[in-house]
């Protein structure tokens, strides 16, 4: 009786109306207030962490200009500077999976007037398929010089009318042109880009490398034919096929030139104009090595190498684009060899326009074939694309019933052992210590107390509730609401609080009031960034893309920018929602009144992971609860269709440890792990 006029007195002071019927107790705390009663800051957030990222991105940059400026004031650090690019490129992806056997087929020609196309599919991987159309001339005398073509985001992939030209023009012109189908695209149709990036970060590896990989082996293939000259090959691609070609002059040495179409500008204008976009267009950590798209360029020199842009391309900024070459280009300069990186421009949107495909094989005609003069594209015969179909369903995944997403969960149960191993060989605290390096969580070597300021108190019969903001020592504001009772006394217990829906739902779950009003205990709820006061809404980046690109990602991904560009960074979304709450730890345990024995955290919903980690790094919890939540980097990795989970992407992770990992961290000290989750939202029967 005395518990249930508690429970009423808190819903009048929670300002709704509780209904505590029976068969409805999952609800009985639940309010009809709004979060603005409980709002702590005044400005508006919507940005606040992608700006505070931003500038982290622009202290890496700033860095970078300190490290290339030595090599433009003594031209004899060329090579130096070279060495320490591919360097950070090695750390990033260090190595490529084993060669395996093409197992190549041809399912189809077709014969045209000087050129016929064959329909081609090969394993870039055992089991993992790559449709493709080889064009071979058929006038001339070969073997010929042959040319790697990439593809963007076309939904008909190879296919599409302005792959299929710059391909035919090749062929016109004595090349050999094979055009593959990028991954969730053409026949290759699978889940997004970003999607298959998330589950392939978590098992130490990334959609650029898989591509990377793909056109690799496509090069493999080539050098295979007959009609190839292995000693003569080129790349090149628009817009997400673009910058596969800026990748691939890192990756394979027999790539002898290329051209880059709409595909590149520089990273500091993309995200002061329109942020990261999806998987393909970045690696993990390639901000924190300092990377720019001038860097493919430098370490590719002496070699030749075209950039191809529209001056009216809404994606890629012109004057950025410029910027890029004229910075390799000194580079260029200082080895004598100016005449191998140029820039041809035609004045015209996004896309591989005619002019461009003219410039290209412009390109490939002087450096492969060492034949100067213009190239003119004729009126050319493009093929419907049923008859480019390598399949017999249409589909790889329907045909041959495998996929990325398939590929990233075979990886991960194949690192099973070795972060069994990890955890077995190395002490707790060692192991501990890597997750740290992981999320890039550094310890707290500040002595200061953190920063807060009290903006208001709400007060009811014997209830008490401070709003509070609290500063993280990093300078980012972290809004709080803090039950104190009425009749302090020292040596209370206190709970601190995470939910993904924000601070205020940690009143509304039964689960915490009863505790609280039980033990009478001290809770400090905050929002961790990017959750609560602080959700990132970007929606001006989908208003301001042509064709809202930005908008698309963040309805797969409601955290898509703010976690991408904390990946890109080197500094992910868990590592900086963890120092939230630890330092928010630090300030709850200033109060003379907590007991410093008995500190509980609790995680909500997506906050759940956040609990783990703080938990595992920090000894002063003493206990951890987990509510509806996902258990495993697994649910993630298996349900690659599940939305909003790129926020709990730490690149590596799956190589040392799994969520499971940390809750045996965390013990002996009590952990609950209650109505666990997959990654949709549901239950785990069972699981507990």
């Amino acid at each position: 009786m005395i518990l249930n006029t508690i429970v009423f007195i808190i819903g009048l002071w929670l300002g709704g109306t509780i209904n505590s019927s029976a068969g409805d107790t999952g609800n009985a705390f639940r309010t009809v207030s709004g979060p603005d009663k409980w709002k702590v800051l005044k400005e508006d957030c919507s940005y606040l962490l992608y700006n505070y990222q931003l500038e982290i991105a622009q202290k890496q940059f700033d860095k970078r200009r300190e490290i290339i400026s030595k090599a433009y004031q003594n031209p004899e650090r060329i090579n130096e500077y070279q060495a320490h690019i591919k360097s950070q490129l090695n750390d990033i992806i260090s190595t490529f999976p084993e060669k395996t056997p093409l197992n190549a087929k041809v399912t189809g020609v077709i014969k045209c007037e000087d050129y016929r196309i064959e329909n081609i599919v090969f394993e870039s991987r055992p089991n993992l398929f790559v449709t493709g159309n080889l064009y071979i001339p058929t006038k001339g005398e070969g073997p010929f010089p042959a040319v790697l073509e990439a593809c963007g985001h076309s939904s008909n992939g190879k296919a599409a009318e302005k792959y299929q030209s710059a391909a035919i023009l090749l062929a016109k012109n004595g090349f050999v042109a094979l055009v593959i189908d990028t991954y969730s695209h053409g026949e290759r149709e699978s889940i997004s880009h970003t999607q298959i990036d998330i589950g392939a970060m978590l098992v130490g590896t990334d959609l650029v490398a898989y591509q990377a990989w793909d056109n690799l082996r496509g090069i493999d293939y080539l050098c295979s034919r007959p009609e190839v000259i292995p000693q003569k090959i080129g790349v090149t691609g628009n817009s997400g096929g673009g910058t596969q070609t800026m990748y691939m002059m890192a990756f394979d040495s027999r790539v002898k030139t290329v051209a880059v179409s709409c595909g590149l500008q520089t990273r500091e204008r993309m995200f002061s104009w329109r942020g990261l976009a999806d998987g393909c267009h970045n690696f993990a950590n390639e901000g924190l090595k300092m990377l720019e798209y001038a860097d493919y360029f430098i370490q590719f020199s002496p070699k030749p190498a075209i950039v191809l842009a529209g001056e009216r391309d809404a994606l890629f900024d012109i004057n950025a684009v410029s910027k890029t070459v004229r910075e390799a280009k000194w580079f260029y300069k200082e080895l004598g060899v100016l005449d191998r990186l140029d820039l041809f421009t035609v004045d015209e949107g996004h896309g591989f326009q005619k002019g461009l495909r003219e410039g290209a094989v412009w390109w490939f005609k002087k450096w492969l074939k060492d034949e100067p003069g213009r190239v003119k594209e004729p009126e050319l015969t493009i093929q419907p694309d049923e008859k480019l179909t390598v399949t017999k369903t249409g589909q790889v995944l329907t045909e041959f019933k495998n996929s990325i997403p398939n590929v990233n969960i075979q990886l991960a149960n194949n690192l099973a052992d070795q972060r069994m191993n990890f955890w077995k060989n190395n002490s707790k605290q060692q192991c501990v210590d890597r997750v740290k390096e992981l999320i890039n969580y550094q310890d707290n070597t500040e002595k200061e107390e953190i920063k807060y300021k009290v903006v208001g108190e709400i007060k009811e019969k014997n209830i008490t509730i401070r709003k509070l903001r609290l500063t993280a020592r990093d300078g980012f504001p972290v809004p709080a609401l803090m039950y104190i009772p009425d009749e302090t006394k020292t040596g209370l217990p206190a709970s601190l609080y995470l939910n993904d829906n924000g601070k205020y739902k940690a009143f509304d779950s039964k689960s915490a009031l009863e505790d609280v009003i039980k033990n009478n205990r001290i809770v400090l709820a905050i929002d961790v960034r990017g959750f609560g006061e602080t959700f990132v809404d970007l929606k001006g980046f989908g208003d301001k893309d042509v064709g809202g690109q930005r908008k698309s990602l963040h309805d797969w991904n409601d955290h898509h920018q703010i976690a991408q560009t904390g990946t890109y960074i080197g500094y992910p979304l868990m590592g900086q929602r963890v120092k939230d709450v630890i330092d928010a730890l630090d300030h709850l345990l200033s109060y003379p009144m907590v007991k410093k024995s008995d500190i509980e955290i609790v995680g909500i919903g997506q906050c759940g992971p956040v609990a783990l980690h703080s938990s595992a790094i920090d000894q002063r919890f003493t206990s951890v609860k987990v509510i509806n939540s996902i258990s495993s980097f697994m649910d993630i990795i298996t349900q690659p269709k599940a939305k909003n989970q790129f926020k709990h992407v730490i690149p590596g992770a799956m190589k040392y440890y799994d969520l499971p990992d940390l809750v045996n961290a965390i013990k002996p000290r009590v952990v609950e792990i209650i109505d666990p989750v997959d990654a949709y939202g549901k239950t785990k029967k069972g699981d507990k």
